[in-house]
């Protein structure tokens, strides 16, 4: 009868053990994003006869904006598209598409919202 206490016992450590290692063992790293904004329209351009895209990433603290302007012998979605190519190719894929109001001077448009996985 005692074999079978202490048995009994160090299956409970046993199970003891195992159910500790479980709890405290690593846990994943949750995935970090990083987020942009494509929009129509250039922040402070004051030409309207300069058209283009704003590709903005969210940052800490701010935004880091960098513009995609049409060049003069460009015709409709020439800079969207070559903002697309741009970012594409830097590992940003589309998470989804809004349609743009008219709001503080910018034109309407859609907006595009990207994400990638962070470093």
């Amino acid at each position: 009868m005692r074999t079978k206490a202490i048995g009994f016992a160090s299956l409970a450590l046993a199970a003891v053990v195992l159910a500790v290692a479980t709890l405290t063992a690593k846990q994943p790293t949750p995935r970090r994003w990083e987020y942009l904004v494509l929009s129509p329209g250039l922040r402070g351009n004051l030409d309207t006869t300069q058209h283009g895209y704003e590709a903005c990433e969210a940052k800490n603290a701010e935004w880091t904006c960098r513009p995609f302007r049409s060049l003069p012998t460009e015709f409709g979605d020439d800079a969207l598209r070559r903002a697309l190519a741009t970012i594409g190719a830097e590992g940003w894929e589309l998470v989804s598409v809004l349609e743009q109001p008219q709001n503080q001077g910018y034109p309407v448009g859609r907006t595009y919202l990207l994400k990638r996985p962070g470093s």
